[in-house]
């Protein structure tokens, strides 16, 4: 079913925005190489985590429109 993998997106879009503010939020307490670091990690995690909920939001959006979340779609098996 679609809704395992728009929840395996979600999932991993909210730790990874959450690890990617977390880096945020400590890097004050690095030196000047760490602080470098800790931004370009926080920025680059941040950034993949909002895509991945984006993704899941579309997919989401996308399926129940397609029908494929409320069992009316004809892509979607039951065996998935």
């Amino acid at each position: 079913m679609p809704y395992k993998r728009i929840l395996g997106a979600a999932q991993a879009g909210i730790v990874l925005t959450f690890v990617g503010v977390a880096f945020w939020l400590v890097r004050g307490s690095f030196d000047q190489e760490g602080l470098r670091a800790a931004t370009f990690l926080g920025a680059v995690t941040f950034a993949l985590g909002l895509g991945f909920v984006c993704s899941a939001v579309v997919a989401h959006i996308l399926s129940r429109k397609w029908g494929l979340l409320n069992g009316n779609g004809t892509g979607a098996s039951k065996d998935q």
